[in-house]
C-alpha cells in the first residue's frame, strides 16, 4: 500500500472532524448570535412597553384631557389634529400660560357687564359647548395612530412641537378679531389660523390671509392677463 493512501485513510476522519467540528461552531455562533439578537429584541420590546405604561397609566388622565380637546377643537379633521396638540403644550410650556394640560384648556375670564348676566369666556371653548362630538371606533382608532406615538414622545421629553403658535382662531373670527391680528401666522388648516411669536403692531403681523387661495378666478381682465403672462 502506498504511503499516500495510508495517510488518506489516516487523514480522513481527522477531516471530516474538523470540518463537523467547524460546521457546528459555525451552527452555534448562528444560534448565540440569534439569541443575541432575540434579547435585543425582547428588551427593546420591554423598553417600549415599560414608556407606553407609564405614559397611558401614569399620565393617561392628561391624555385623555389633550385627546379631546384635539378632537374637539380640530372639528375631527385629521389635518389640523397635530396644530392642536401643539398649540396645548407650546402653552404649557410657556409662561404666559398655566403650565399643565388641564389647567391650559380650563383656562377662563368671568365677564361681568353691567347690565347683563356675568359668562364665562373660555380659552377652548368646547368647555363651555352643551352637545360634545361623537367618533365611530374606526376615527377613535386613527386619533390615537396619530397622537399615542407623539404622547409618548412628550412624556419622556422627547417631543419637539412642529408648530410654534400659542393660539388659534376659526377664519371668521378671524377677521372681526383686533386681538389675534397682532400675532404672526404659523399655519393655516381645514379649521383654524394658527397664531404666534410676540404681539406686533397693528399692521405688522403676518397675516394668515395672505396664505388663502382664492376660491375662483378674478374676473378683472388686466389681472387676468398678468397671470397668463407670467405662466
Amino acid at each position: 500500500m502506498k504511503i499516500s493512501t495510508v495517510f488518506a485513510i489516516i487523514a480522513t476522519p481527522a477531516i471530516l472532524a474538523v470540518t463537523w467540528y467547524a460546521i457546528e461552531t459555525a451552527d452555534r455562533g448562528e444560534e448565540i448570535t440569534d439569541l443575541v439578537n432575540m434579547t435585543v429584541i425582547q428588551e427593546e420590546q420591554l423598553q417600549k412597553q415599560a414608556r407606553n405604561l407609564y405614559a397611558f397609566q401614569e399620565r393617561g388622565a392628561e391624555y385623555h384631557l389633550i385627546r379631546q380637546a384635539v378632537i374637539e377643537e380640530s372639528g375631527g379633521r385629521l389635518d389640523g389634529m397635530q396644530n392642536v396638540f401643539d398649540v396645548v403644550l407650546n402653552r404649557v410650556a410657556s409662561k404666559d400660560y398655566p403650565n399643565t394640560i388641564e389647567a391650559v384648556l380650563k383656562q377662563h375670564t368671568v365677564v361681568r357687564p353691567k347690565d347683563k348676566p356675568e359668562y364665562i369666556v373660555w380659552q377652548f371653548s368646547y368647555w363651555g359647548d352643551q352637545v360634545h362630538p361623537t367618533l365611530t371606533g374606526d376615527q377613535l382608532a386613527a386619533v390615537d395612530a396619530l397622537l399615542e406615538p407623539l404622547w409618548v414622545e412628550y412624556v419622556h421629553g422627547e417631543y419637539q412641537t412642529v408648530l410654534k403658535a400659542h393660539s388659534f382662531v376659526t377664519p371668521s373670527a378671524f377677521r372681526t378679531s383686533t386681538w389675534h391680528e397682532k400675532f404672526d401666522c404659523h399655519a393655516v388648516d381645514s379649521a383654524h389660523y394658527h397664531l404666534g411669536g410676540p404681539k406686533r403692531a397693528a399692521g405688522q403681523a403676518v397675516s394668515c390671509l395672505q396664505f388663502i387661495r382664492p376660491q375662483a378666478r378674478p374676473a378683472d381682465p388686466i389681472l387676468l392677463a398678468l397671470m397668463e403672462a407670467q405662466k
